[in-house]
């Protein structure tokens, strides 16, 4: 089981007022959809709806942070994260450049940015789990992270955790904010229930309202398994879903450099609102301040 939010990260500003950020679709059974044709996509400011400048498949590779959730209470559930976390990096693109990333009480950087596969891989041997989680804390800080040392403009953390967060000091608004901020990355979720591994009847997935927090300000999808299968099965869907990208580029509405937030929405135009596909679109970004 897969879902997905709407994203507001990725944004880039360097050539204001025109906005480019990366746009991802999948088709009705939740697969990357190979071709997306610009005409078909509108973006809306709130004044009235108008054409996109510009949309093509996103060139080049991305900058990649893999966060596990080594609280305490995901201690049972740690070793089959660990694993698939292997895997996942074992299956991205060589060219990508990855880093390592784990929160027990406090973010470690287990390995920073490389192109070094092998590195994060050895990274994950010494975790271990302790502390209380506060996701929203750990994103925020590895997306600082991200902003100022990845050397790709596309850049995706990939959680590994139940999606709860009860103990961050980051409140909703300030966590929407540092995640539209320009540059920073788009979230995905390998959602692990209470009790996995045991029969689905005695597993508890967290509340899908929480875990779709943690993914919504950057389009990310959350993923639910229930078996290794699944799991794997969900490992394998992401590192694809991962290189179905597309830059999107349109004029603001207000040129004004004011740093305000700027509510959007993207869409489907009339004459292909047929099609049964999934837009992860921009929903908001942070106007430049300079």
């Amino acid at each position: 089981m897969l879902s997905a939010g709407a994203a507001t990260a990725q944004a880039d500003l360097s050539a204001w007022p025109q906005v480019r950020m990366e746009l991802m679709a999948i088709d009705a059974e939740g697969n990357p959809l190979p071709a997306l044709p610009a005409d078909a996509v509108f973006v809306n400011e709130g004044r009235r709806p108008h054409a996109i400048a510009s949309l093509a498949p996103a060139p080049g590779p991305q900058s990649i942070c893999i966060l596990i959730d080594a609280s305490d209470v995901m201690s049972d559930r740690l070793d089959p994260m660990l694993a698939k976390a292997r895997r996942l990096l074992q299956r991205l693109p060589a060219t990508d450049e990855v880093c390592l990333a784990h929160y027990s009480g406090a973010l470690t950087i287990d390995q920073k940015l490389t192109a070094d596969r092998s590195a994060a891989v050895n990274a994950l041997a010494p975790i271990t789990a302790s502390g209380r989680a506060r996701l929203r804390d750990a994103i925020l800080q590895l997306s600082g992270y991200m902003r100022q040392s990845a050397q790709y403009r596309s850049r995706a953390i990939v959680l590994f955790s139940d999606g709860v967060d009860q103990h961050s000091a980051a409140g909703k608004d300030q966590w929407r904010l540092g995640m539209e901020a320009e540059g920073a990355p788009v979230v995905h979720l390998l959602c692990m229930p209470l009790g996995f591994g045991h029969a689905a009847w005695k597993q508890e997935d967290a509340t899908k309202g929480s875990a779709l927090h943690l993914v919504a300000p950057g389009g990310g999808l959350v993923y639910f398994p229930h078996t290794i299968t699944e799991f794997d099965a969900m490992v394998d869907h992401l590192s694809d879903y991962l290189q179905a990208r597309y830059v999107l580029t349109f004029t603001a509405d207000n040129p004004a450099r004011d740093g305000s937030e700027r509510r959007i929405n993207i869409f489907y135009g009339p004459a292909h609102r047929e099609a049964d596909v999934m837009l992860r679109a921009p929903t908001g970004y942070i106007a430049p301040a300079h």
